[in-house]
């Protein structure tokens, strides 16, 4: 969520809020932002004790090599936070893939996307204007199952 830009454009776009990161926004204290102010491992059980249930996933996590922000999203859905036909975003970060080359990253996040895929319905793989060279945007809609 740190500095808040994917939260700045969701509340831009009329809808509440729950971000999670260690770090503080770069944003002004907004109304239909809760900002949970740990890591997602550690905020999980602390939104399935309040029955969050999510209708959109962003996730531009930054994470050291060998964890991934598919396992993440797993993890959360796994939980039972998010509802049946929620919109997923997901930015993949050349940290999370060994490698240097931008051709070696585009290969190996195919894996990641089979993995995605599995739950999620018309995934696409999108290199953002706004994402580095080793970055990649997987988005779809979670399945019902």
């Amino acid at each position: 969520s740190a500095p808040g830009g994917w939260t700045q454009y969701l509340v831009s776009r009329e809808c509440q809020v729950a971000s999670v990161d260690p770090g503080d926004l770069q944003i002004p204290e907004i109304p239909q932002v809760i900002h949970y102010r740990s890591k997602l491992d550690q905020a999980i059980p602390q939104l399935v004790q309040e029955r969050r249930k999510f209708n959109i996933y962003v996730s531009d996590l930054r994470l050291p090599l060998g964890e991934s922000a598919v396992d993440a999203f797993l993890e959360v859905k796994d939980a039972g936070l998010l509802e049946p036909g929620c919109l997923v975003v997901i930015t993949l970060k050349g940290s999370e893939i060994k490698g240097h080359s931008t051709g070696r990253f585009d290969t190996l996040i195919h894996g990641q996307l089979d993995r995605f895929c599995k739950v999620c319905r018309g995934a696409k793989v999108l290199h953002l204007m706004t994402n580095r060279k080793r970055e990649r945007t997987l988005l779809g809609i979670l399945t019902d199952s």
